[in-house]
């Protein structure tokens, strides 16, 4: 009896398993536009790494310039990488008068060091595939940024 009693007082002191570490989406990360096509109308290219953004853990989308220097108009971003194909909300900043806008309702993909996000602007339908086909789809192609000691990321 004794040593059930012990054996229920164990188990009740242990400490519970903890939930492994929330791992972050494979969207965050650095990332270069290579092209970009708007409504079909493209490729429009971004020569030379001069459109990038860096998109944060705590889901920020901050455009960057090639210094690392914050462009202004900082959005935030949900993604539901469990969907089929992932998802990706991107609020829009109010505009100049003060308007505000819905959100853009995209879908994403990560193959290797590449991001694809195919968009519908301020708060057209979801698309379904990563193709621009309506007048105000957005399909972006975007290189995880290379770093190095040399090339230290912004902050």
């Amino acid at each position: 009896m004794n040593s059930l009693m012990l054996g229920v007082m164990i188990l009740v002191g242990a400490p519970g398993l903890k939930d492994p570490p929330k791992k972050d989406p494979a969207i965050v990360g650095e990332w270069i536009v290579e092209s970009m096509v708007v409504g079909g109308n493209g490729p429009v290219i971004a020569p030379n790494g001069k459109m990038w953004y860096q998109i944060t853990s705590d889901g920020k989308w901050v455009p960057r310039r090639p210094d690392g220097a914050n462009t202004g108009g900082e959005r935030h971003y949900s993604v539901d990488p469990k969907a089929d194909p992932p998802t990706i909300d991107i609020d829009i900043p109010p505009k100049a008068d003060g308007a505000q806008l819905r959100p853009s309702l995209g879908i994403w993909k990560v193959v290797g060091d590449t991001l694809t996000i195919c968009f519908a602007n301020s708060g057209d339908e979801r698309p379904k595939a990563f193709e621009a086909t309506g007048p105000r789809t957005v399909v972006m192609v975007l290189k995880r940024a290379k770093r190095d000691a040399a090339n230290p990321p912004k902050k």
